[in-house]
């Protein structure tokens, strides 16, 4: 991981105090950090989502172009689509590790082995109330079933990343007790605080990462739902705390609220820590665009990198600005040009909010030779009578009908 702390460059102007000294000085960065994405696992268990074996191989195919460090492919076991799928993903050698998620039996293990993956996520419960009630073992099973099959797989050359299932509601004792026994009795090579029900607060975050890599000695890898909307910021805590991957998906989908959105966790390490970890962040916005085609994923349309109106000026003071900073200083109104993820530039848009200045961008664009302010402002007028008519924006052939009038 290079680190390049430069809160201004010639497509993005952060804050300043992103990289002041008093700030940086609190983290304790590992030596690199890994993305970890399960599109093609945790985000499919979004209601609604299924992909099919092709979709799981196009999605894998984007993520490697984007420089993506591990895929986590899917729940072999579990389903034929996922095993075949991994299968010829593996055989592409795309270049990121594949992972499996794999729970705690000998079937699973063996089957993520043959299929030819890097790795396993090892899902073992940890919730007595869930293991009790939910699956109805005995205590010592999930922790026997562990051992067993944590052994397995580091026999069979798999790296083993223990996925504790809710650990976040754990004491940090009892995580840390559980992981210690784990890794004397069986085999770790790293191990995921998995905040299943997205419930950890930010500085919670921060400490049980913190105290975990302290007693533990082994990575710590970050798991965060989002239920809270904080899957984003509780992952950055984590890697400011040393985590060494970060799990993510792509737009954030998976169950409930989903968790950390991979092209946001990329540019945010990239922009706010100066952390360049090898991931494109020019292809950030058409892997988020065409993974939502793919899993027919209905983002709003204000959603971070990807969503339709980030860069669309509607309101009239600002188109102005624009009109006057677009091409000499166009960071004096935007901290990340759309540029720097390979995005189309912004547009003004005619709406309600519109201005003077929107109209004369508009005119201008469409080489009409109307100039009387007085002529503006009746245009400026209709426009934002037909905009609340509508319910919305009006498109290039509805202003030319209210222009016309005028010509």
């Amino acid at each position: 991981m290079k680190l390049r702390r430069y809160f201004r460059t010639e497509d993005y102007f952060v804050a300043p105090a992103d990289y002041a000294d008093e700030v940086v000085a609190q983290f304790h960065l590992p030596e690199n950090v890994e993305i970890h994405d399960s599109t093609l696992r945790d985000g499919e268990q979004q209601a609604g989502i299924a992909f099919t074996k092709d979709d799981k191989i196009r999605i894998a195919e984007l993520l490697a172009e984007a420089g993506i460090h591990r895929i986590e492919a899917g729940m072999p076991a579990s389903s034929a689509v996922d095993a075949e799928a991994i299968r010829e993903i593996v055989k592409r050698n795309l270049g990121p590790k594949i992972f499996a998620f794999s729970r705690a039996t000998e079937k699973d293990i063996r089957l993520a082995a043959d299929l030819g993956v890097d790795g396993v996520a090892l899902e073992i419960p940890v919730n007595e109330e869930l293991i009790r009630f939910g699956y109805r073992w005995p205590k010592e099973k999930a922790l026997n079933a562990v051992l067993s099959a944590s052994s397995l797989a580091h026999e069979l050359g798999l790296h083993v990343d223990l996925f504790l299932m809710d650990s976040s509601r754990l004491t940090s004792d009892d995580f840390i007790a559980r992981v210690r026994q784990i890794k004397q009795e069986g085999w770790i090579d790293s191990c995921s605080l998995v905040d299943t029900q997205g419930v950890l607060s930010t500085p919670a975050a921060h400490y049980l990462v913190r105290r975990a890599r302290e007693a533990l000695q082994i990575p710590i890898e970050a798991h965060f739902h989002n239920d809270m909307g904080l899957a984003v910021a509780n992952s950055l805590a984590a890697f400011e705390e040393g985590a060494e991957a970060i799990h993510t998906t792509v737009l954030g989908i998976g169950p409930r609220s989903g968790q950390a959105a991979t092209e946001q966790i990329a540019l945010a390490l990239r922009l706010l820590y100066g952390a360049d970890i090898g991931v494109r962040l020019d292809k950030l916005y058409s892997l988020g665009r065409e993974v939502g085609e793919i899993a027919k994923f209905r983002y709003p349309v204000n959603q971070p990198i990807v969503g339709d109106v980030l860069y669309t000026i509607e309101s009239g003071m600002p188109a102005g600005w624009w009109r006057n900073i677009r091409e000499d200083h166009p960071l004096s109104f935007y901290g990340i040009l759309p540029r720097t993820v390979n995005r189309p530039d912004v547009s003004i848009a005619l709406g309600k909010s519109s201005g003077t200045a929107s109209i004369q961008f508009w005119l201008e664009k469409l080489n009409i030779d109307i100039t009387d302010a007085d002529v503006i402002a009746e245009i400026l007028q209709k426009v934002k009578a037909k905009a609340v008519e509508k319910h919305g924006g009006l498109d290039e052939g509805e202003f030319l009908e209210i222009v016309a009038a005028y010509r």
